[in-house]
């Protein structure tokens, strides 16, 4: 819900009423302009490896110059040799140890890397976490808006005896929920003023709040003035009480309506399940990763939902509980992603080794992240795995070619077996087949194909 002063973004859309907006930013300070900074640094940032791959140059650079300067003093002091020789086998060693191939063997892989991911739609905050992702075995997935489509749609209205002269009536009642509801972005907030809309006109106008409070995966509460009354308003999670009085209606998700501390409505909620949600949990089994529902949703819908998927659930989570069953996870020496959509989700995310957010969910949940999935595809989750898996696979081969033709040559031309000449055609051919090799990564399968590659 935006109100005067409140910032829009591009693409946004006005399902009623007329808006009047002003455009603070273009080019570059535009949403769009923001993703490609994104990216931009995402490529300028550096994975762990490469860490240790400017590590290991910086030492390896030094010693080669001392390996030149040994075998210089060996062929022309000890030898004998004429110094033309010398200085030959001298130089040829520091061209054919030039840490070319070093250098470029984890930035052009993940310049590489970075680039098939944006096409993907899969946008890294640093490649830390693509570097991660390689090694994630736990899983841990939001319901709402993540499984689910995040389109709920009301079901049945309960009422509950409103039969004393104290207590305000249905009709007015709907009308203080559909105007507080109005206030929440939550799916399910949404849902309720879309199903109490209608009835709206029926009531008279004249609602007034005060000490209103959204508390993440719990609800709203607020005092509501309606004439010269003072109601306490909470509209949200049903407790547990709550759900025994409602257990003899056939529903697996309830919205309920608290007055002055009686439960005096409930509303039943329904959300369908992503289309490809059965499609990222078995691609997940097959890649031996372990899938964990966790979803502040009523055990009914959680284990309804975990049943057709085939997976472990925890129902009844608050955003503290689903970042400590991550943080239980992580200690029992587990590499946790966290995938979810809302703001509920973003201690979760970012408690886990790799948060991922939907691309359509809270600007919350795509801020914590260190993954966000632009399409909103679940798809997505398993390619960024694949893609991560196909890159470091592809550096360490890149690392081992360039230690290994050092190890190699090295030896050749401290001997004199490899003039500077060839020395500088065997460091080129090295570096173009890192280059080469790295090129691999754009012929092997999309990171959102169901085949591994």
């Amino acid at each position: 819900m935006r109100g005067e002063g409140d910032s829009v973004i591009a693409g946004a859309l006005n399902q009623a009423g007329a808006v009047f907006y002003k455009a603070e930013a273009v080019g570059p300070n535009t949403r769009l302009g923001e993703v490609v900074r994104f990216i931009e640094r995402t490529q300028l940032s550096k994975p762990p490896v490469q860490r240790i791959a400017d590590k290991v140059s910086a030492v390896f650079v030094p010693v080669m110059i001392l390996l030149a300067l040994l075998t210089f003093f060996a062929w022309f002091f000890v030898v004998g040799s004429p110094l033309t020789e010398a200085l030959n086998a001298a130089v040829s060693v520091l061209v054919v140890a030039c840490p070319c191939a070093l250098g470029l063997a984890t930035p052009i892989a993940v310049a590489i890397a970075t680039s098939r991911a944006a096409r993907a739609g899969l946008l890294f905050r640093d490649l830390a976490a693509l570097e991660q992702l390689q090694s994630v075995n736990t899983i841990v997935l939001d319901k709402t808006g993540t499984l689910t489509e995040g389109h709920p749609t009301v079901g049945q209205e309960v009422c509950f005896d409103a039969s004393s002269e104290t207590q305000l009536p249905d009709s007015v009642l709907r009308q203080i929920v559909c105007e507080l509801e109005s206030r929440s972005q939550h799916p399910a907030a949404r849902a309720l003023v879309k199903f109490l809309s209608p009835l709206k006109s029926k009531v008279d106008s004249g609602v007034e709040f005060s000490e209103v409070k959204e508390t993440a995966g719990e609800g709203l509460t607020a005092l509501a003035h309606y004439n010269v009354r003072k109601v306490s308003i909470r509209v949200g999670r049903p407790s547990t009480d709550d759900l025994k009085v409602l257990s003899e209606h056939a529903a697996e998700a309830w919205v309920v309506c608290i007055a002055d501390s009686r439960l005096r409505m409930a509303w039943s909620m329904n959300d369908a399940l992503r289309g490809d949600a059965s499609a990222l949990t078995d691609a997940l089994k097959d890649l031996q990763i372990r899938v964990v529902l966790a979803s502040g949703d009523q055990p009914d819908a959680v284990l309804r939902v975990a049943q057709i998927l085939g997976i472990e659930h925890h129902a009844l989570q608050t955003p503290q509980m689903k970042a400590e069953l991550v943080q239980k996870l992580s200690s029992g020496g587990a590499a946790v992603a966290m995938l979810g959509d809302g703001i509920n989700d973003a201690p979760a995310l970012a408690a886990s080794t790799v948060g991922i957010a939907m691309g359509s969910g809270t600007d919350a949940a795509r801020q914590t992240a260190a993954l966000t999935l632009r399409d909103s595809g679940l798809e997505g989750v398993v390619g960024a795995i694949r893609l991560s898996k196909m890159t470091f696979k592809n550096i360490r081969q890149n690392l081992a070619w360039a230690f290994g033709y050092n190890i190699l040559l090295i030896p050749l031309a401290m001997s004199g077996r490899l003039n500077p000449m060839w020395a500088a055609a065997a460091m080129a051919a090295s570096s173009l087949f890192v280059v080469l090799n790295s090129l691999r990564l754009l012929r092997s399968d999309s990171p959102n194909q169901s085949s591994p590659s």
